[in-house]
């Protein structure tokens, strides 16, 4: 998507499926999915009807288990530690970045996720070879994009160049606590199937050159039923209600379902605008 694109759902999509291969799918369809259209940054709600130790357990699972399939997956044995909560993170399929998808054998000018540390010896990045280059320059420790300067030598560089390792998180304690973030500042879309159907060429042109906030409920309550139980009115705070599944022949449609179709249709308005 040429627009930044930011997700904003409830944290109860995580807590109302029990602990186990349930939630970690669950927390791996939303990572997957807002990979698949670049999302910028994905941010989690608490909604009137969860307790902050439920939004607290989401907040903890999603950060651990996004970490995990954020981190590039040369790195993780050296990085993410045995925990309960991954068990069954290889029954799923590998969340494949294109910042991952790296040749085994690296080239001048490649730019590449690495691990760097400084030893007593000089500082090195472990750039999923098998063996560790040195680093030529500023070394600042931790994952970093690395910059292959001589593959035979065995040195790399830090660069500045972004690669997309999937959105960022942020977590909120109510619906209002983001709307009163971004209201003025983006596109704010909201997602009921009572909005109406997105059109083609008007709501193109309304999107373009902004930032589009896409406003999901839970698996329980809508949007609208959220901001009343907060003491405001939705529409006062957004640009749009869409529908974005019409004609649904299912009667609830589940948050991931709703989130990709949205996301497939903006990011067709958002090219279609380039």
């Amino acid at each position: 998507m040429g627009n930044a694109v930011h997700v904003v759902l409830p944290s109860s999509v995580l807590t109302v499926e029990p602990p186990g291969l349930s939630r970690l799918l669950k927390a791996y369809q939303i990572l997957r999915y807002t990979s698949i259209f670049g999302v910028e940054k994905a941010v989690f709600f608490k909604d009137f009807s969860t307790s902050e130790r439920d939004h607290g357990t989401a907040r903890a699972f999603i950060e651990k288990v996004w970490n995990y399939y954020k981190t590039p997956p040369y790195l993780r044995r050296k990085l993410i530690p045995i925990d309960r909560d991954l068990r069954g993170v290889g029954i799923l399929p590998p969340l494949r970045l294109e910042s991952f998808h790296v040749s085994k054998r690296p080239y001048t000018g490649q730019v590449r996720p690495a691990l760097v540390k400084r030893s007593a010896d000089g500082c090195f990045a472990d750039i999923g070879v098998g063996e560790d280059f040195a680093v030529e320059g500023e070394c600042r420790e931790g994952v970093r994009q690395v910059r292959v300067v001589d593959p035979v030598k065995k040195v790399v560089e830090l660069t500045e160049t972004k690669l997309y390792t999937g959105p960022e998180t942020a977590f909120k304690n109510s619906l209002r606590e983001v709307l009163e973030e971004y209201a003025g500042k983006s596109f704010l879309l909201a997602t009921d199937r009572r909005g109406r159907v997105p059109s083609l060429v008007t709501d193109a042109k309304r999107m373009s050159g902004k930032k589009v906030v896409v406003l999901l409920g839970s698996p329980s309550h809508d949007l609208f039923e959220m901001s009343v139980a907060e003491g405001f009115n939705l529409r006062m705070f957004v640009d749009d209600v869409w529908n974005t599944i019409p004609g649904q022949k299912v009667v609830t449609v589940r948050t991931e379902e709703a989130l990709i179709i949205t996301l497939g249709i903006v990011n067709m308005l958002l090219a279609s605008t380039t």
